[in-house]
């Protein structure tokens, strides 16, 4: 099954956009208010620190990946780690499951964003909807690296871009002040309510760990591993403080929270309308879209790994990598 792995056919520039694939995901606009609602108005300062967390972990995963880079991912970290053992295999095989969920999770999320905003009103649509993004990520993956890094860029930057438009929109029309944080700014936060947050907000960042699962096909990978890894978690961090400031700065917490999904887009409606409701709505689709391409180009490999080391029973070998995420995430 080795054969399968095209070595250095996935450029650095590539794996950032996995990476960020996954970890700017349609659910960060959901995040936002979550943060908020834990936090107050200190929320991007919890977004900040929770990269911190993540960058922790992070460097743990890069100490052992410029080691050993490999398909595997954190089943190769196990496997280091304990052997080929029930642990090993038991958490990768629970951590492909986690995988598969989300999947499961932002596919029915794409859906949700095109029925609900249009207002059709039918359920039925976005179970539908849900499947044929799976299919479409499914295609995607079945093509070649380098098509996938470019259609992944080329999402990360509409997804950036989206994003961009939307934060400075918003801070535009609130005149450079932070209504979040016009009562003050520990005005109802705690320090427990911003652990709390904190704790939250790193989920906002779990995403890196897919990027292990390049190594077998990244272009030197015990170097560049690492450095998407670093690049991403950057990225991120810049794009969910920016996605906070700007939601903050037009309203208030209890808006931010009620608002939801659309906070971003209601803080910036001075300024663009309904404009920022359209273009919350691209940015979530593409999101989704790349999240699903990202997690099942991830959880493909680990899979083809654990099957080819046997410490997953062999009747699965014939339908693993990307046909077992297919059949798991449109049954979930």
């Amino acid at each position: 099954m080795a054969a399968e792995y095209r070595e250095g056919s996935l450029s650095l520039k590539g794996a950032v956009a996995m990476g960020t694939g996954v970890m700017v995901g349609a659910g960060m606009f959901a995040l936002t208010g979550q943060v908020a609602g834990l936090a107050g108005p200190m929320f991007p300062l919890a977004f900040l620190a929770a990269a911190g967390v993540a960058a922790l972990g992070a460097y743990s995963y890069v100490k052992v990946t410029r080691k050993h880079p490999d398909a595997g991912g954190i089943a190769m970290i196990l496997t280091q780690a304990y052997g080929r053992s029930t642990v090993a295999a038991g958490s990768a095989m629970l951590m492909a499951l986690s995988m598969v969920l989300n999947e499961a999770l932002v596919a029915r999320t794409f859906g949700t964003y095109i029925v609900e905003p249009l207002g059709i009103g039918a359920g039925w649509l976005i179970p539908v909807l849900a499947a044929v993004a799976i299919t479409a990520a499914v295609a995607i993956n079945l093509a070649r690296n380098e098509a996938i890094g470019w259609l992944q860029t080329g999402g990360a930057i509409v997804k950036i871009g989206g994003i961009g438009l939307l934060a400075v929109a918003a801070i535009v029309a609130a005149g450079g002040s932070y209504e979040a944080g016009s009562e003050g700014l520990t005005a109802g936060a705690s320090a427990g309510g911003f652990l709390a947050a904190t704790g939250l907000a790193v989920l906002a960042y779990k995403g890196f760990t897919t990027i292990t699962n390049d190594g077998s096909e990244l272009r030197d990978p015990a170097r560049n591993v690492g450095r998407a890894i670093w690049i991403s978690l950057a990225i991120c961090a810049v794009v969910y403080v920016v996605v906070a400031i700007g939601a903050g700065s037009s309203l208030s917490v209890d808006e931010i929270v009620e608002a939801q999904d659309f906070s971003l887009a209601e803080a910036a409606r001075p300024a663009l309308g309904d404009v920022g409701v359209i273009a919350t709505v691209a940015v979530a689709v593409v999101a989704c879209l790349t999240g699903l391409i990202s997690s099942m180009f991830a959880v493909s490999r680990m899979l083809t790994m654990v099957t080819d080391m046997r410490m997953i029973p062999t009747a699965t070998s014939g339908c693993q990598g990307t046909c077992a995420t297919t059949s798991w995430s449109t049954w979930a």
